[in-house]
């Protein structure tokens, strides 16, 4: 009989530990309840609205143009200009590159010389002073000018309708490899935020 009385008074103090431990635990938990409550404030801000800026470039012809277009019969010492005018629209401070994409050609690019001038005026008729941002060949710049980071130019408009006129010449030199050869290439100005 004592060792039912001993298994009796460890289940009695066994259920008795467990029940001081769960209201401990109810204790802690809405002690903690109460300790989370608070007052409370709110304010607000309201009608956020947030516009991003854009860099945008029109040229001369309106639709992209080739400023070279079916110039043919070319020979040594000819020699054909054209100027574009870049007009910046953008609404955020930009520098403006020009480079070369999707070019090709076989022996007429080495044989010619490829000038890039930029105008201090606004206009092609109003040029302007020319300083020279390119002269070599249009091979030369047709692989060395792929992109913005390695384009030419410093247009670099703070405002919208911004213009700067480029005055772009050809000349073929006096190379028979080029007799009858041809080039193709994308002359692409590029405005960039930074």
């Amino acid at each position: 009989m004592a060792s039912s009385n001993t298994a009796a008074r460890r289940t009695s103090t066994g259920g008795r530990a467990l029940r001081v431990f769960l209201v401990l635990l109810t204790l802690a938990a809405l002690t903690w309840h109460d300790a989370a409550a608070g007052f409370t404030a709110p304010t607000a801000n309201a009608a956020n609205k947030l516009v991003a800026g854009r860099v945008a470039l029109t040229e001369s012809s309106g639709t992209g143009a080739a400023a070279f277009s079916a110039v043919t019969g070319m020979k040594p010492g000819s020699l054909e200009t054209r100027c574009v005018l870049v007009t910046y629209t953008g609404n955020l401070a930009a520098s403006i590159k020009l480079y070369a994409a999707s070019y090709t050609d076989s022996d007429l690019g080495a044989a010619t010389s490829f000038t890039v001038e930029t105008g201090s005026g606004t206009t092609c008729a109003a040029f302007g002073t020319a300083s020279t941002a390119f002269t070599g060949s249009i091979r030369t710049f047709a692989t060395t000018k792929t992109n913005w980071a390695t384009g030419v130019g410093t247009f670099t408009p703070a405002v919208a309708a911004t213009a700067k006129p480029y005055r772009l010449s050809i000349r073929v030199l006096g190379d028979n490899a080029a007799v009858s050869d041809s080039i193709s290439l994308n002359l692409v100005w590029e405005a960039n935020n930074t």
